[in-house]
């Protein structure tokens, strides 16, 4: 999956995860509705991994702290 962005001058961060490998595109402002779509689709994905089936809280609140990690790498 590729998050894409209109600035041109926001900086490309390669990912690893154990679900998946993806870029997230780090803008040179990160606004609230860009970090909620990039920590939703995150946690889409590790629900997705345990086929919906696991806690949905745990989903959200590991994949809020993967992006907010990947964003401080700016």
């Amino acid at each position: 999956m590729t998050l894409q962005s209109t600035k041109s001058s926001a900086k490309t961060v390669l990912t690893s995860s154990p679900i998946n490998t993806q870029k997230v595109i780090v803008p040179d402002k990160i606004t609230a509705t860009n970090r909620h779509s990039q920590i939703e689709k995150e946690a889409y994905y590790l629900a997705e991994n345990e086929n919906f089936k696991g806690d949905s809280v745990a989903h959200w609140l590991q994949a809020e702290a993967s992006i907010d990690t990947k964003l401080a790498v700016k």
